[in-house]
Formats: structure tokens, sequence, C-alpha cells
């Protein structure tokens, strides 16, 4: 049997075992708290970087697409530059052909009339 200073030290060194038992215990249970804290925040940080990335490809896709658009605007304007220039141009050859045709039909009732002139002298001459 045991005496009484065995059973004391005894009850001394289970209490010892149940304190320290138990500051384990907080520890472990503070360093699982911690550890799902951490988890819980890294899975968040993980969530906002994974969001950001998608904005970003979002905001790259709108943009490629804008200027996509613009791109296909100014060859619009561009193809249209040069259809009004060519429209220019074959407005201003036909103007040319018509100032021309002017000026022969000009030159040629000219010599007509000059003909008819000298014509119509040849022939009062020959009258007279």
């Amino acid at each position: 049997m045991k005496s009484y200073d065995e059973f004391s030290e005894d009850l001394e060194t289970r209490r010892q075992l149940l304190k320290q038992r138990q500051t384990d215990q907080a520890a472990s249970f503070k360093q699982k708290g911690a550890a799902s804290v951490d988890s819980q925040r890294n899975r968040m940080d993980a969530a906002k970087q994974k969001q950001a990335d998608v904005q970003a490809r979002i905001d790259d896709t709108k943009e490629r697409a804008r200027e996509a658009e613009m791109a296909r605007k100014e060859a619009e304007k561009e193809r249209e530059a040069e259809n009004q220039e060519r429209q220019d141009l074959k407005d201003q050859e036909i103007t040319q052909s018509k100032e021309d045709k002017k000026r022969n039909d000009q030159k040629r009732m000219s010599k007509v009339r000059i003909q008819t002139k000298r014509r119509e002298t040849v022939q009062q001459a020959m009258k007279q």
C-alpha cells in the first residue's frame, strides 16, 4: 500500500500532468484556431486574386474589343476617304472632259462661222 507521501506525490504529479495537458490542449486549440484563420485568410486571398485575374482578363478583352472597333472605324473612314477621292477624280475628269468638249465645239463653230463668212463673201463677189 502507498503511504500518504507517495499518494500526495502521486496526486501532485497527476495535477502537474493535468496542468501540462491542459496547457498543451490550449496551445493546440490556439494553433488549430490560428491555422483555421490562416487557412480562411489564404482562401479569401486566393479568391480575391482569382477575381482580380478574371477582372483583368475581362478588362483586357474589353480593351482589345474597343481597339478593334476603333481600328475598324478608322479603316472604314479610310475606305470612305479613298472612295471620295476617286469620286472627286471622276468628277474632275468629267468636268475637264466637258470643258475640253466645249472648247473644241467653240473652235469648230468658230471655223464653221469663218468658212460660212468666206463662202458668203465669195458668193457675193461672184454675183457682182
